[in-house]
């Protein structure tokens, strides 16, 4: 049978504060077995790697090992309850009060159950938890009202429940409609194929998103913003992602008590935001809303909320650093997070693997340290399938030969473009763009002798690429990395940095 690694990844997922709090929690509520699983949970947090079997040999007590099994059991439901504890939320308050309101009920003490219940139907409501109104007012009200003989107190619960149907219908039609769209969306990234984009219009032409005062509750609204802004910045529409994505976090902002109990959603939204200023260069805006994020960090009080406002923080401060030739800030930037990277990078996701390692690498070869830009582009490529998002294979595979090219690396070029190619092909991958990069690379400059040759190749080449900037399927793939600004580098024999800092001041 398979070792379980589930109680060693639960407690090397703790942070110091949190590992603190179990062993407070544990001396006040275990009894018989404290001594134990105490040492127990010392002995696996000090681990590198998960060992059973040393475990047991060390737990002589408990070397049988159906006992050991039951301790760990025992000690994993232990973390669990006292982090139950430790991170309270309004939703975790409001499953406590409903559990009070059950055993009031049960002991008969009705007139404090109906006090608890309308404390949670208050804190329920004013969270939109409308599935556990619905809880509240179907079964516990009820009940108080049947036992009562309450006929009117029976009319309004349904009168109630019928409103929060209504209102929790809305909600998830909506939600509904987003995750259509955010399924292309993932699917497709920025789209280059004629059929995405259209069922991509078929969701937004829907009779639903006609207006915007359809949506019935704060996060029905949201979800309507959230497709629109997934359809334009699909479509590579950079004003209208931003118009969609400043309409959300608007709506936080007038409605701050959301920022509280949906902070993790917020920094979501909020990231969407800087992403949408930056690919539409208002970067005096994105550094207003980078500093409205960093702000916000003190709302970060889960490791699943420090987490996302590491990625995103990092990550699109990198993106705007990129974009306005900050290359000396970007390097300030990841000497900064190189110790937390360590610790959060376990948790990221392979799509924010990607996004993170490109712009590090990007930001080394903006300074043009290009042995260490191949390094973390090839922490991009080899730690993802890249299953999600295979646009980025593409653009990544493009960018890693521009690298090598400026790297001197002409030896390995050949077999790297030919690789490409084959594999492009094969996945009927090979749009414009990458077939216009690879013929130059494969065929144009190994035939250029001088630097004016050299020179003329590469304003050939620009001049092929630019009008791609204005073909709907095309000007996606120029989004990752100023391709532009590195050919005018090329051409006019000056420093990437330096036309690229030229482009943004002039946008």
């Amino acid at each position: 049978m398979k070792v379980s690694h589930n109680l060693f990844d639960l407690i090397k997922s703790l942070n110091k504060t949190e590992k603190r709090y179990f062993k407070r929690y544990s001396s006040l509520h275990v009894i018989g077995e404290a001594n134990n699983y105490l040492l127990l949970f010392d002995a696996i947090d000090t681990q590198k790697e998960y060992d059973e079997e040393q475990l047991i040999r060390q737990f002589k007590a408990h070397n049988n090992k159906n006992r050991f099994s039951v301790l760990k059991n025992y000690l994993y439901d232990q973390i669990l309850y006292s982090m139950e504890q430790y991170h309270h939320s309004v939703h975790s308050e409001v499953r406590g009060l409903i559990a009070r309101i059950e055993f009031l009920y049960e002991k008969g003490l009705d007139d404090q159950a109906l006090k608890t219940l309308q404390k949670a139907k208050q804190l329920a409501k004013e969270n939109e938890m409308h599935w556990s109104m619905i809880e509240i007012l179907s079964v516990w009200e009820m009940n108080l009202a049947y036992k009562r003989n309450d006929i009117s107190g029976l009319n309004e619960c349904k009168r109630q429940k019928a409103n929060e149907l209504e209102l929790l219908m809305s909600t998830e039609t909506y939600r509904d409609i987003k995750t259509d769209m955010y399924t292309l969306y993932t699917t497709h990234s920025r789209i280059r194929e004629k059929g995405a984009s259209v069922e991509m219009k078929k969701i937004i032409s829907d009779a639903k998103m006609n207006n915007e005062a359809a949506p019935l509750t704060f996060m029905g609204k949201i979800f309507f913003y959230e497709t629109f802004a997934l359809y334009w910045e699909g479509q590579g529409n950079s004003d209208q992602y931003y118009k969609y994505s400043k309409k959300i976090v608007d709506l936080y902002h007038e409605n701050p008590k959301n920022i509280t109990s949906r902070f993790k959603s917020y920094l979501d939204r909020l990231s969407n935001l800087i992403a949408s200023e930056i690919n539409s260069k208002r970067f005096k805006e994105t550094a207003e809303t980078l500093n409205i994020m960093k702000e916000a960090s003190p709302l970060a009080k889960t490791a699943l909320h420090k987490e996302r406002l590491f990625f995103f923080y990092n990550y699109l401060s990198l993106d705007y650093f990129i974009n306005t030739a900050q290359f000396s800030k970007a390097m300030d930037l990841i000497d900064s997070f190189e110790k937390e990277l360590k610790i959060y990078e376990p948790y990221l996701n392979e799509v924010e693997k990607v996004l993170l390692f490109s712009n590090i690498s990007i930001s080394f070869f903006g300074v043009e340290q290009y042995q260490k830009s191949i390094f973390w582009i090839n922490r991009a490529r080899n730690e993802t399938s890249l299953s999600v998002h295979s646009e980025f294979y593409n653009i990544i595979s493009i960018y890693y030969l521009i690298i090598h090219y400026e790297a001197g690396n002409t030896d390995l070029l050949p077999y790297l473009i030919q690789s490409l190619y084959r594999n492009l092909k094969k996945k009927e991958k090979l749009y414009k763009f990458e077939t216009i990069i690879l013929d130059f690379l494969r065929n144009k400059i190994p035939k250029t002798s001088t630097q004016q040759e050299l020179i003329v190749a590469f304003r050939q080449l620009k001049n092929k690429i630019t009008p791609l900037s204005k073909d709907q399927y095309e000007k996606n793939a120029l989004s990752y990395f100023d391709i532009i600004s590195w050919l005018e580098s090329k051409i006019e024999n000056r420093s990437f940095a330096e036309v690229v800092k030229e482009r943004s001041e002039h946008n």
